[in-house]
């Protein structure tokens, strides 16, 4: 039993997991406990029995009875039928504590996975890219399951307890001197493994921290497959990312060498203070015949048994602990930077004013830590914007890269918010409109078109149920990909995506994403490059779709090439942060 139990691993591991766990968790673990304690009681009364039967058979003579303690003289066979009926009746009882500890065990598992996942989604767009790929599917395909495992560590300890407590008593009634003996090694064997305990939680939080790290670089690795073939990275690559691994490695080695050399060091601990807390029994002349003997030896092994089962337990969920501490703090995190919106509904965008909009990368990554120290004037992304945009326009955004249209467009989707001036659609600031009503009229095509690996109608609705196939292609063919689709075997309900049954060219990989635009008749759309992809037919294509638009749909299409924005009725340009009118040439 662990010494310290304020500070042990198991409890700081329900603190933390509270959160996840089910309501009345706390009534589970006291089912939990009662288990342990019926449990405990049946084996001190079977490890009574066996020390008079033992004595009987040690002596030598034929009995018809044997004195057990608190009952008194029984014959041996009612004993022993006694004693298989107790055993079980254990193993009914046994049968429904590991029922009750697998189900507590995988309870939080989907809250966990469910609480980072919306809260990632929930987030702002500026914390989830601030994340470095393959640190979320780390998390919820790593980190939940070893946080799972406390779970398991905590119920199977509260039982192993309450056995404890059970055969502890049961001890004290054969023989106070035993119950002193047992409570005496506990509690010395408890604060000798506390420094354990800490070497596995360093060792833990050392694994957390390097499993995500080495995610994060072996995600980016994969995303950056073409570079590195093409560069002839792959030797360099894979020897840094063996090198991480083998930190990993290393880190869980020692890790488990603490948790399994823990137990090993308690058990030899514990033989070694049995042997001479017995001593002092025999020396001491505490117990009276060979039966009472037995039965105080057999109750001080089972007890300190139960007793290294609660030890184990605390040993292993200090390893584990790092992990969900972790993942508390991202949901900690998540829930701080929420993103928050009104509760005013968009029915339609009929202007967009914006007046000295700046925007700084530092400022808005510091915020108030900033204090007196202002922002530079060339760490600006975005000085002194101020623009017009009415109701049905065509608006053509150039600039050079680096001179800010992805921050300009980040700022136009209410994606970012600005740190400088103001930015209003309809006489109001982004964020004080819903979320729905937003995405309902607001659309965006990015540069680098997103596939799923799912169906042609569920790539162009993604995830908006309440689209028909009408409207899917309608707007598959206002975004000149309908013929292509319906000359697929599958049309419609083929597969695409990286392991979809069929690829797709760039141009298809854009129109399709054009087509998810559109497909939700939004009233302002922003194309960022949306014919880079495109060959001059392809392109002129979605110049017809911009075209045919009409007066209820703002279009603002982003582009480094001014032969790319024809559809455009005017142009501006973005020139280190600064909007200037352009003319065409």
């Amino acid at each position: 039993m662990p010494f310290g139990i304020t500070n042990s691993p198991l409890v700081r591991s329900v603190r933390l997991l509270a959160p996840f766990l089910p309501h009345r968790y706390r009534r589970r673990f006291a089912v939990l406990a009662v288990l342990g304690l019926l449990i405990g009681l049946l084996e001190a009364v079977v490890l009574a029995f066996i020390g008079p039967l033992a004595s009987a058979l040690s002596s030598g003579q034929t009995q018809e009875t044997v004195e057990v303690a608190v009952i008194g003289s029984v014959p041996p066979w009612r004993l022993v039928w006694i004693g298989v009926v107790l055993i079980g009746v254990t193993l009914v009882l046994r049968a429904f504590e590991a029922t009750a500890i697998a189900k507590l065990g995988t309870s939080p598992l989907d809250r966990m996975r469910d609480a980072l996942m919306r809260g990632y989604l929930g987030s702002t767009h500026r914390r989830q890219q601030s994340e470095r790929a393959g640190e979320l599917p780390d998390l919820l395909m790593s980190h939940v399951p070893r946080a799972g495992f406390l779970i398991y560590f905590v119920a199977g300890a509260v039982a192993a307890a309450a056995m404890f407590v059970v055969l502890a008593i049961a001890a004290a009634v054969v023989d106070p001197l035993a119950f002193a003996v047992i409570v005496g090694v506990v509690l010395v064997l408890g604060v000798l493994m506390v420094p354990l305990q800490r070497v596995a939680r360093r060792f833990g939080r050392l694994q957390n921290d390097s499993s995500l790290q080495y995610a994060a670089d072996a995600a980016e690795a994969a995303s950056a497959s073409t570079e590195i073939r093409m560069f002839d990275a792959g030797q360099a690559m894979g020897d840094s990312l063996e090198a991480q691994a083998k930190q990993v490695s290393h880190q869980i080695f020692m890790a488990k060498l603490t948790t399994l050399f823990a137990p090993n060091l308690y058990r030899s601990l514990v033989l070694a203070m049995l042997l001479v807390g017995l001593g002092a029994l025999v020396s001491g002349g505490a117990v009276d015949d060979v039966a009472s003997a037995s039965t105080v030896v057999l109750l001080l092994v089972r007890a300190l048994m139960a007793s290294q089962v609660v030890n184990s337990y605390t040993q292993a969920a200090a390893e584990y602990v790092p992990f969900v501490e972790e993942i508390d703090k991202r949901v900690e995190q998540y829930g701080f930077d929420r993103s928050v919106r009104g509760g005013v509904e968009l029915a339609h965008v009929q202007s967009i004013e914006l007046s000295d909009l700046g925007f700084s990368y530092r400022e808005s990554l510091l915020g108030d830590e900033l204090g007196d120290d202002p922002v530079e004037p060339e760490e600006a992304v975005l000085r002194g914007a101020n623009l017009s945009i009415r109701q049905g326009e065509k608006l053509g955004l150039l600039g050079a890269s680096g001179s800010g249209k992805s921050t300009l467009l980040s700022l136009l989707l209410g994606l970012t918010p600005a740190t400088a001036g103001r930015l209003d659609v309809n006489g109001r600031p982004p964020a004080s409109y819903t979320e729905e009503s937003w995405a309902d009229q607001v659309a965006a095509v990015p540069q680098e078109p997103l596939v799923l690996t799912a169906t042609v109608r569920a790539n162009i609705a993604f995830f908006r149920p309440g689209l028909d196939d009408q409207q899917i292609h309608r707007a598959a063919a206002a975004a000149g990909i309908h013929n292509d689709i319906v000359s697929w075997s599958d049309g419609y309900d083929t597969v695409i995506g990286e392991r979809g049954v069929r690829s797709l060219s760039g141009g298809q990989r854009q129109r399709i994403c054009i087509a998810r635009a559109l497909v939700g008749q939004p009233s302002l759309l922003i194309l960022d490059e949306p014919t880079s992809a495109l060959d001059t037919a392809a392109e002129e294509v979605v110049n017809q779709t911009i075209d045919a638009l009409g007066e209820d749909c703002t279009v603002v299409v982003v582009s480094h090439r001014q032969a790319a924005l024809g559809p455009c009725s005017r142009l501006v340009r973005l020139d280190n942060g600064v909007i200037v009118e352009a003319v065409r040439d």
